[in-house]
């Protein structure tokens, strides 16, 4: 009867290939119930992305170096699982 049905969006960070099955590397985005549209998550995660892919100077704070890098993401594989 799918109560409670819910989607979930998450994102997984290339994971080194001896971890590629496990959930260390994989972060939720988003999380809504199923009569919600996920439309306008998907839109801004695609902005987002785009941001990332063109060069912009989007820098984080790495713990290591103790100083802001700058940070580059493409975006290698799209899965999407929608099991009715």
């Amino acid at each position: 009867s799918n109560r409670g049905s819910c989607w979930i969006k998450t994102i997984t960070v290339a994971p080194p290939a001896l971890h590629s099955h496990g959930s260390m590397y994989t972060y939720p985005i988003a999380i809504g119930s199923d009569s919600v549209s996920h439309e306008e998550v998907e839109s801004k995660f695609a902005l987002e992305l785009n941001e990332f892919r063109t060069g912009k100077n989007v820098s984080f704070y790495h713990g290591g170096v103790k100083h802001n890098v700058i940070v580059y993401l493409e975006l290698f594989v799209s899965l999407q699982d929608q099991p009715e």
